[in-house]
């Protein structure tokens, strides 16, 4: 088997894996310090329930994602699963893919900034947060999320194989199951407030979806 270094997708790829770990890494790190809270409640491991299947999930998906990145990176010429669509392989799709990516980290960075110390990821039954309905959550109720399958939707265009449709539609299933779950929790939390915000927007696409 041959090997050779996949550029400039690997690059692109890269850059948009360390923006996400940057991302996350350096708002846990700041809100902890402020707040005295750790938002990312999936790292405690919560035990059982949905919640518990779903914080398993998540985790072995940033180990998949990692061995995505060394096995596309590195681009064996075999192998099932490595081998890009020739119909997706086409000059300026990896730059389309890149730019998709970004503005779905940008989108993310936002809806951080705008929850500012209620951001979690997952759900925190001990910490109750704030509503918020101001910034991007005024159109749509997970600009997070949106974003989130935004990066995930750039990452496929600039490596289409089988090996990451596979990890993008894991991670879609994912999101729509945990995205009910909060949803749930939120009715619980907020009540009559949350019904009627839920009434008036949408989960990804204002009037759509």
């Amino acid at each position: 088997m041959s090997v050779r270094l996949d550029m400039p997708a690997a690059l692109y790829v890269g850059l948009l894996y360390g923006g996400y770990v940057a991302l996350w890494s350096l708002k846990r790190r700041c809100q902890r310090r402020t707040t005295g809270i750790d938002p990312d409640v999936f790292a405690r491991r919560p035990s059982g329930g949905l919640q518990g299947y779903v914080s398993g999930l998540s985790r072995a998906l940033q180990c998949y994602v990692v061995l995505l990145l060394i096995a596309h990176g590195l681009a064996p010429t075999a192998g099932w699963g490595l081998r890009q669509l020739p119909l997706m392989n086409r000059p300026g799709v990896d730059e389309i893919g890149f730019l998709l990516g970004a503005a779905g980290l940008t989108l993310c960075w936002l809806a951080q900034r705008t929850m500012a110390s209620s951001w979690r990821v997952g759900i925190d039954e001990t910490n109750p947060t704030e509503f918020i309905t101001s910034g991007p959550f005024e159109l749509i109720r997970n600009p997070t999320y949106l974003g989130l399958f935004a990066l995930a939707l750039g990452f496929w265009l600039i490596w289409p194989t089988w090996a990451v449709l596979m990890f993008g539609t894991l991670f879609v299933v994912m999101l729509e199951v945990q995205v009910r779950s909060e949803e749930e929790q939120m009715l619980r939390q907020h009540g009559k407030a949350y019904e009627m915000y839920f009434a008036r927007t949408k989960r990804y696409f204002p009037g759509v979806y």
